[in-house]
């Protein structure tokens, strides 16, 4: 009985530290998907978010230039 509870007490200390370490993997890997991967995107987008409003700004433009060249009756 008591070989069995050493057992026991062993084998839960050996799970602990594997879920302190697999929760140290995890906080890395979300760091790492976070920060560097979504990082990278959001710039992306904001570079996207640039050129949409680049490409608006031409539209108005050229509504413009039709309005202009439009006689009046």
């Amino acid at each position: 009985m008591q070989l069995e509870l050493e057992r026991l007490r062993s084998d839960r200390r050996r799970a602990l530290i594997m879920i302190q370490q697999w929760q140290q993997v995890h906080q890395d890997l979300y760091y790492f998907c976070v920060e560097e991967l979504m990082g990278g995107k959001r710039e992306r987008e904001g570079e996207d978010d640039n050129e949409k409003e680049r490409e608006r700004e031409k539209g108005k433009k050229g509504r413009n230039n039709k309005l202009a060249t439009v006689k009046p009756r």
